[in-house]
Order: structure tokens, then C-alpha cells, then sequence
């Protein structure tokens, strides 16, 4: 069977759940990405892209804005670097028109808004993760657990410092991948950590900044 077929119906093997659905999400072995919402909640656009971008560069390893210093040796000099990471100021060109054109109607702006929505599933993911419950582990992060790995922690202690309108786990966007129904018969028992493998692979792939490895 050509890999292109799983394309054909692809909206039931992956599902998308927010804090109004979180409770149908299937309790099955799964991987999982939890994504920023692209939720405009602003009329001025630069407001709401500085606002994506700041959470996009968040780094688990230093405290507030991205930094590292850094020791360079020359022969005779020894130079100190110090390193941040700030976003350039949003460059809309002539879209800027377009939106500016949406906001005097509540019915454009509202499509605007519900196809900006849609279009969260084109960002990198904030964090993936496997396990055998997706439901349970769903509800494992909107909670927060104790440990040196809590997603729910550094998520919510970096959104809230800045200021970020979906601060909390449960505002964010849930979207998971059954695994062991790839299993289909019993020659294929060796795959029954399918969830494990496919995470180490998308965590080198899509690099989930709030995944703290």
C-alpha cells in the first residue's frame, strides 16, 4: 500500500483537542505535540506576532530571555561574548492593508481570525511527548507534577513573567497519534514501543522548545 494513501484520511488517525474536548481524547498508547494557539485576541497585528514569537523563544536552560556568555582565546586577547536572541520587529509590507481592511468588518475579522486558528497546526510544537494513556497524560500536564521535567511548570512561569494571554496548559492546543493500532497482527509484537521510538524521532525533528532533555 503507497505511503501517499494515509493522506486520504488522515482526519481519523490524528485528532486535535482543546479544553472543550479534552475528555474525548482517546485513553489508547499515542504520541503527542502540545501547540500555542494562534488565537488573535488583538486588533494590531505586530502586538499579536511579537506575542507568538516571544514564547517561541523560550529556552529551558536559562532563565528570561534566551542568553549565553561565552569566553573566546587568542593568542595575546581573551574576548568575552555575551549573546541574546530578540525578535526583529514584524514586517507585514502591504498586508498590513489587508488586515487593517478585516478589522472595519466583525465578519472578515472574524474569518481572519478562524483561519489564523487553523493555521496553529504550521507551528513547531512547544513540547512531544509518548505514553500508553493520551487522555491521562492530556490531563497530567494541565495539572503539573513534581519532578525536574514538569512541562506545566516552565510553560506556565515563562507565559505568566511575560505577560502571555494563553498562560496555562489547558489554553493550549493537544494533538496525538494513536500508535498500536499500527500493530496488526502478531508478527509485529516488536513494535509494541512504536510510541517511544516515534518520539525520539520527532524530538530530534521538530526540536519542541519547552521539552526539557
Amino acid at each position: 500500500m503507497p505511503l501517499n494513501d494515509i493522506w486520504l484520511n488522515v482526519n481519523k488517525e490524528i485528532g486535535f483537542y482543546t479544553k472543550e474536548t479534552f475528555d474525548k481524547i482517546p485513553d489508547v498508547p499515542g504520541v503527542y505535540a502540545w501547540f500555542y494557539p494562534l488565537r488573535v485576541l488583538t486588533e494590531d497585528p505586530y502586538k499579536f506576532i511579537q506575542e507568538v514569537n516571544l514564547i517561541l523563544n523560550y529556552d529551558s536552560s536559562v532563565n528570561g530571555k534566551p542568553s549565553k556568555k561565552a569566553l573566546v582565546e587568542f593568542q595575546w586577547e581573551t574576548i568575552d561574548i555575551d549573546l541574546g536572541i530578540n525578535s526583529k520587529k514584524p514586517n507585514l509590507g502591504d498586508c498590513l492593508k489587508i488586515w487593517q481592511k478585516a478589522v472595519e468588518s466583525k465578519v472578515k475579522f472574524d474569518q481572519l481570525r478562524r483561519t489564523i486558528m487553523k493555521a496553529s497546526i504550521f507551528m513547531p510544537p512547544l513540547y512531544v511527548g509518548k505514553t500508553v494513556h493520551l487522555r491521562k497524560r492530556c490531563l497530567e500536564h494541565i495539572k503539573g507534577k513534581d519532578g525536574a521535567n514538569d512541562f506545566n511548570k516552565r510553560y506556565c512561569n515563562f507565559a505568566r513573567m511575560n505577560e502571555i494571554n494563553s498562560d496555562k496548559v489547558e489554553d493550549l492546543l493537544f494533538v496525538c497519534i494513536g500508535t498500536r493500532e499500527e500493530t496488526i497482527d502478531e508478527s509485529l509484537a516488536g513494535l509494541k514501543d512504536l510510541e517511544k521510538l516515534v518520539e525520539a524521532i520527532m524530538m530530534n525533528l521538530s526540536k519542541p522548545i519547552y521539552s526539557d532533555r
